[in-house]
């Protein structure tokens, strides 16, 4: 079985990418930590650098329940509407917040609405250290 579950504050991420991450999502990733223990699952969390920043007890527990950590960017806005620059500050970020909190290498990267509809995007999640590009788009 293949398990993946990206790990955002929704209102934030869709609504409002300036809008303090609740804790919702404390609560909610606590309930499927609970439920994946339970039918001895594993998986990829793909984690929003401002969820890890909030609430790194909680990127902890991911991790110490043998979950990989994977990005999400850091404030879930569409790379299609960033600068080059700007993407590659919410890569080092979110990665940078990951690594530091969980002690482990992050590897894997989901883009925001799984898009990434630019020409350098791949390149710097690669140059990021990402070798795991997931996405329902052609990469561009």
């Amino acid at each position: 079985m293949i398990f993946t579950a990206d790990i955002e504050d929704w209102q934030q991420s869709v609504y409002d990418f300036d809008r303090a991450v609740s804790n919702r999502v404390v609560r909610n990733t606590s309930r499927l930590l609970d439920i994946l223990d339970t039918h001895k699952v594993k998986g990829t969390f793909f984690i929003q650098g401002m969820v890890a920043e909030k609430f790194p007890q909680l990127i902890r527990s991911i991790a110490q329940a043998g979950h990989e950590l994977a990005s999400h960017s850091h404030t879930h806005r569409m790379i299609y509407n960033l600068t080059e620059a700007q993407f590659r500050a919410e890569m080092q970020r979110s990665v940078g917040l990951l690594e530091d909190i969980s002690g482990t290498k992050v590897i894997g990267f989901r883009a925001p609405r799984f898009r990434y509809a630019t020409t350098f995007s791949t390149g710097i999640a690669l140059r990021c250290g990402n070798r795991g590009l997931f996405t329902t788009h052609p990469l561009c």
